[in-house]
């Protein structure tokens, strides 16, 4: 009888230890369930922060928007200052290629590799300033042979401008089969400015660092 009511006994601990986890998840989700917990959601004062910060940006690019527009019209009006005016308004003056230009990371599904050119124009001193034109970039073999090109519109340029920490240019990607990237030895560029008319032309070597990575 003894040896019987210990087997219940250690029978009954055993039973004890294995159902406490299950006591103690169930105890939990009870809590959490009349509040002692809650799980963080979206609450309604955040979804109208979002929106209103959305708005406020909207807001600002349509003000900036109608202000570039005023000053375009402001600029057809006859001044009696145009030849100062004409003086001191930078264009360009060439342009160059920036030496961030190169290749994307591999593709693990062998897709062409993005190949971005950075290009930058330049004033009279050296500073970049804005381009209204078309341009055309080339990723090119060693002989001069064209393995990738793209050329931009007006408004595509004007899209492909970009400020960073790494500097201001326009950055134009244009697509390189995997199989071809060893070739690319060179790029070139070539922006028709709208403005004087004038046709300015940059190559430039690639790094090895930035032919394959």
């Amino acid at each position: 009888m003894e040896q019987g009511s210990s087997g219940a006994g250690i029978r009954s601990r055993c039973s004890g230890v294995l159902r406490a986890p299950f006591g103690v998840v169930a105890l939990s989700v009870v809590l959490c369930t009349l509040g002692g917990c809650r799980i963080a959601a979206p609450s309604q004062a955040d979804n109208t922060r979002q929106e209103n910060a959305a708005l406020k940006e909207r807001v600002a690019l349509l003000e900036a928007r109608t202000s570039e527009l005023e000053a375009k019209l402001a600029a057809r009006a006859p001044s009696t200052d145009a030849a100062e005016i004409a003086k001191a308004t930078p264009v360009i003056a060439g342009i160059e290629i920036d030496g961030f230009t190169g290749f994307g990371a591999v593709d693990p599904a062998g897709k062409p590799r993005r190949f971005t050119v950075y290009v930058k124009p330049y004033d009279g001193r050296r500073r970049f300033v804005q381009a209204v034109g078309t341009l055309l970039v080339e990723a090119r073999a060693a002989d001069g042979t064209v393995i990738a090109s793209r050329s931009l519109s007006v408004a595509e340029v004007r899209e492909a401008y970009r400020s960073q920490v790494t500097g201001t240019y326009y950055a134009i990607e244009a697509e390189v089969p995997e199989n071809r990237v060893g070739e690319v030895a060179n790029v070139r560029a070539v922006l028709q400015d709208l403005l004087t008319g004038a046709r300015h032309e940059a190559t430039r070597e690639l790094r090895t660092d930035r032919m394959r990575r």
